[in-house]
């Protein structure tokens, strides 16, 4: 049976703010992508990132292979914080699980402040090159192209083996929802990177159709312009809460 009490970082800040931000990660990353937003998003906001098991602190746990389990698991502890002003935030892979957790708490009477997706199609587009189900060594030089994981990894055999499951893992979960086109009531902001080549600005856009209350903003950049831009990310998302 999972811990799923380790899901939330930061846990500890959330009963002295009235707001509370969660952010989901990218396929492959973990906890720390948001190392950096806690100052920047003001001392009224607590920022807690997911850590999904598989990576950082919680590596040699079993990530998740099954996209249902980690929006429930997700999901039974963010309900748990009703009673503040909730966000949800989500990059790539993790903007896909932030909707479809915002979509269930909205089912399940539980307001949301805002969805924040970025580097995200909306969830009726395909992904265009799925690459979960490749051979090892096609997966390995698709993860080189999308630059989300550390040379360091992709070139020594011993490290990529080991991180190899949980890489597999994410991408297959990202690859594998379904969503249909279920509007939600809470505002949706869309991020987007003006040379992401697996985010394209009008598929981005597309996630106007989700909820009446949308807004787009672009940042120069290829599919991790968070990463470039973080400054202006997070200056950006200030004025969004």
């Amino acid at each position: 049976m999972r811990d799923n009490r380790k899901l939330i970082k930061n846990e500890e800040k959330i009963s002295s703010s009235e707001k509370v931000m969660f952010c989901f990660p990218y396929a492959g990353g973990g906890a720390s992508a948001f190392r950096n937003w806690e100052n920047g998003l003001g001392s009224d906001v607590a920022v807690c990132p997911i850590q999904l098991p598989g990576r950082e602190e919680r590596f040699g746990e079993q990530p998740y292979e099954d996209h249902e389990e980690l929006v429930e698991d997700v999901y039974s502890e963010i309900r748990k914080f009703s009673d503040h002003d909730i966000y949800l935030y989500g990059h790539s892979m993790g903007a896909k699980i932030a909707y479809a957790v915002a979509e269930k708490c909205e089912n399940d009477g539980i307001d949301i402040k805002g969805l924040i997706v970025s580097g995200c199609s909306a969830p009726h587009i395909p992904d265009y090159d799925p690459i979960g189900d490749l051979p090892t060594e096609e997966f390995r030089e698709a993860l080189g192209k999308y630059n989300c994981t550390p040379q360091a990894i992709l070139q020594d055999e011993e490290l990529f083996d080991m991180f190899l499951p949980m890489l597999r893992a994410d991408f297959m979960i990202s690859e594998g929802f379904s969503f249909g086109k279920s509007r939600i009531s809470c505002p949706i902001t869309a991020l987007c990177g003006t040379n992401d080549d697996d985010a394209h600005e009008n598929d981005v856009m597309q996630w106007r159709k989700y909820s009446d209350e949308f807004n787009c903003r672009t940042f120069e950049g290829d599919h991790f312009f968070i990463k470039e831009k973080e400054n202006d990310v997070i200056s950006y998302l200030r004025k969004v809460i």
